[in-house]
């Protein structure tokens, strides 16, 4: 019993931010999906005969476009959707009808996508949303 549980972060978000470096680099969700699949067909993951892949938000949606569209070698059998958003769904493959993710992005995004993420992971918005969720809301945190 048990299972194996591999993460990887998307390119353009959490800790892999694009630098400088990578301007004019494209970030959405076809890259993301082609992300993942090179995750699925890695070394680390060649010896696993299954993958299940998990997403959480924009990863739901990535995570369910790479399974529907398979991995080439069927090892990618199913995946689990964790509070997927469907704020990111109407971008489709072109992207976001306001800017097709090409980096630097437009300065007046840029600044609302900084002040939007950081109100969202302020530990008060953190605590306010989870306790509208929880069965028991104190258990929220102090």
């Amino acid at each position: 019993g048990g299972v194996d549980a591999h993460a990887m972060d998307w390119v353009g978000q959490g800790r892999s931010w694009p630098e400088g470096d990578m301007a004019g680099s494209d970030f959405g969700v076809e890259s993301w999906v082609a992300q993942l699949r090179a995750f699925v067909e890695s070394d680390e993951l060649q010896n696993y005969e299954r993958v299940y892949v998990a997403g959480n938000s924009i990863g739901g949606l990535v995570s369910a476009l790479a399974t529907a569209r398979g991995d080439g070698e069927g090892r990618l059998r199913g995946c689990c959707l964790l509070n997927p958003t469907p704020f990111w769904s109407f971008w489709g493959p072109g992207g976001s009808p306001l800017w097709n993710g090409t980096l630097p992005g437009p300065p007046l995004l840029e600044a609302f996508g900084a002040t939007w993420f950081g109100a969202l992971k302020d530990q008060n918005t953190v605590r306010r949303l989870l306790g509208q969720v929880y069965a028991i809301p104190e258990r929220a945190g102090p």
